[in-house]
């Protein structure tokens, strides 16, 4: 900061001085001057971190004494960056030139010297900078002694020659630097970076930039093969860090993606239930890779060779194995879990390396949005964009994959596999909006079903809570429980195993209260299903009266019926997101899946 000749002259902090911009808070610093006190103002493009003001040997001291201070000392370890880092080269040829106008007075050269925070934001290319595939310099330079509107600097510095300097190295420094599709570049544009990232400095023709700067690439693998064929691959390999970065293989990390995408593509239409879900269980689906059994121990080999595609999204997303697994062979699947994860991760063709991309799914979507069928983005209009996404082979490298035993690679039938979803989950929206039977109540049962095997693992009576006596744990009711479960172990295994998971999950969660439904998640599912297959009659008749009173055709149900239907089309709506169109066209997929009379 340079401050008007009637502020320096004057002298601020000192005695006598201008009243008019004299602070006795903000004495001996020039920082604080509103700026028709100051005649010129010299940014510093690349951030240097205000303690480099301090020579090297007082400031490794004086971080020394304060880490020291705050207890921290040889727990926190100061970065070289902070213990030998200089200040850059103009910062540099403006401090020693002030120096030597105050004859070493340091102090009055400090009274020019602005901290300001900055904030890392991509957006302005603050701290946070990408280099796209284009032909372009990452830095450059412009002298500032030669710009008129730096004229008013003091006469010890228009005799240095001063550079402003810009590109997406200047504006990264502090920061992080990405090189988007780094490969896609000829090789002469990049090799810089060899010594770059080894030495955190840049040439120019004026100076050498030092920089505090993160170094990240992207490319994809065929670039990558190609590039590892060419003789200075070996350089650059001793200088970086090779990170794969798979598709995403958990449909529920993958829908967060598409949340964003569905409300841009609908503008102000409504967007329905699951459309994420149905694109996102898609699109994993094709990634998909099957189990190597021989790569596992015998029986752990053969659990892994019986898990399909749907089943190994639904492990990969939520740790749930298939249903037909019983207790035991769920339990030792979920506990090799991180091992198939990880089966494929030294071979080349890699999990994750091939299938759908977000982008393909994007433009699906947006597709599905036009689609003259629906008023509204529909999850049926996405299917239908997914299946003409299958015509085009010749496109698409994933599709030219050959169907494997199992179902692995079979696009087409994933489609039918998310449209399968759907219905299960319309289903189950639909069913709760019925009103048959409270939510909480699977809940009530579970409880009472663990506290009597809790009780009975411990050969422990039963408080009866009619009529207060101590009772042995209820057989019938364990049995009553157990039977809807649809158990494939003995029931006196399964309460076993049941306990011993409550008691895991006690070790886990100390402070809190176990929650069984989401514990035991699959069980709550078994338990839903088997009272409503016992309710099926009154299901269906109530599912066909909801679409019936839908469809406009209400005039054909009584009034008792009419109730009902508006008592869950109301549910649907305000508890499931639905507008009166899309809620239609969901229970009719239902009927026609599951409900046909």
């Amino acid at each position: 900061i340079f401050p008007a000749e009637k502020v320096s002259k004057a002298g601020i902090g000192f005695s006598g001085g201008s009243e008019e911009f004299h602070d006795a808070r903000r004495a001996d610093s020039y920082a604080y001057l509103p700026n028709e006190a100051i005649d010129a103002k010299l940014i510093d493009e690349l951030r240097d971190h205000p303690l480099f003001l301090l020579p090297p040997e007082r400031r490794r001291e004086l971080m020394t004494q304060m880490l020291e201070g705050a207890g921290v000392s040889g727990r926190f370890v100061l970065s070289d960056y902070l213990r030998y880092g200089r200040l850059s080269h103009k910062n540099h040829l403006i401090f020693e030139a002030l120096l030597a106008n105050y004859q070493g007075d340091y102090l009055k050269v400090l009274r020019h010297v602005q901290v300001e925070r900055f904030y890392v934001e991509s957006r302005y290319r603050e701290g946070l900078d990408t280099v796209e595939p284009q032909l372009s310099v990452d830095a450059s330079e412009r002298q500032l002694t030669a710009d008129r509107s730096v004229a008013a600097l003091p006469a010890a510095l228009q005799t240095i020659s001063l550079y402003e300097y810009g590109g997406e190295l200047v504006n990264a420094n502090r920061g992080v630097i990405e090189y988007s599709d780094l490969l896609k570049r000829p090789l002469e544009a990049y090799k810089y970076l060899i010594s770059t990232v080894e030495t955190g400095s840049v040439s120019m023709s004026s100076a050498n930039l030092n920089l505090d700067v993160l170094f990240i690439g992207t490319t994809n693998e065929i670039h990558l093969a190609a590039f590892k064929e060419v003789p200075e691959f070996q350089s650059f390999k001793g200088r970086m860090e090779l990170v794969r970065v798979p598709y995403l293989l958990s449909y529920v990390q993958e829908k967060e993606i598409y949340r964003d995408k569905l409300r841009e593509a609908a503008s102000s239409r409504h967007v329905a239930p699951h459309c994420a879900e149905v694109a996102a269980l898609w699109s994993v689906l094709t990634r998909m890779r099957k189990p190597m059994a021989d790569k596992y121990p015998k029986e752990l080999g053969d659990l892994v060779s019986r898990v399909g595609p749907i089943e190994k999204a639904e492990l990969y997303a939520k740790s749930v194995a298939p249903e037909t697994f019983s207790t035991n062979e769920a339990r030792d699947l979920v506990r090799n879990l991180e091992a198939l994860w990880r089966e494929s991760e030294s071979y080349p063709n890699y999990e994750g390396r091939t299938g759908a991309s977000p982008r393909e799914i994007q433009v699906a979507i947006f597709n599905a949005a036009s689609s003259e069928k629906y008023d509204y983005l529909s999850p049926l209009a996405i299917l239908d964009e997914l299946e003409e996404l299958l015509k085009h082979v010749t496109v698409y490298e994933f599709l030219k994959q050959e169907t494997l035993p199992g179902g692995y690679h079979d696009s087409k039938k994933f489609v039918q596999q998310a449209r399968e979803r759907l219905v299960e989950l319309t289903d189950d929206e639909v069913k709760t909006s019925l009103g048959l039977v409270e939510e909480t109540e699977y809940g009530r049962i579970f409880q009472r079903y663990v506290s009597h095997v809790t009780h009975w693992t411990r050969n422990e009576k039963v408080r009866n809570p009619t009529t207060g006596r101590m009772d042995d744990p209820d057989e019938k009711l364990m049995r009553e429980v157990e039977a809807k479960l649809d158990l494939e172990d003995e029931p006196e295994d399964f309460r076993h195993d049941l306990i011993a998971r409550i008691g895991a999950w006690h070790l886990d969660n100390p402070e809190q209260s176990p929650d069984y439904s989401r514990i035991f998640s699959d069980y709550f599912r078994r338990l839903k299903h088997a009272y409503f297959e016992d309710q099926r009659k009154v299901v269906s008749r109530g599912v066909h009266e909801l679409l019936a009173y839908l469809s406009g055709h209400e005039d054909e149900l009584d009034e008792e019926a009419k109730q009902r239907a508006r008592e869950s089309e109301k549910t649907l709506i305000e508890r499931f997101g639905y507008i009166r169109e899309s809620a239609r066209d969901a229970v009719s997929l239902l009927v026609r899946a599951r409900y046909v009379a």
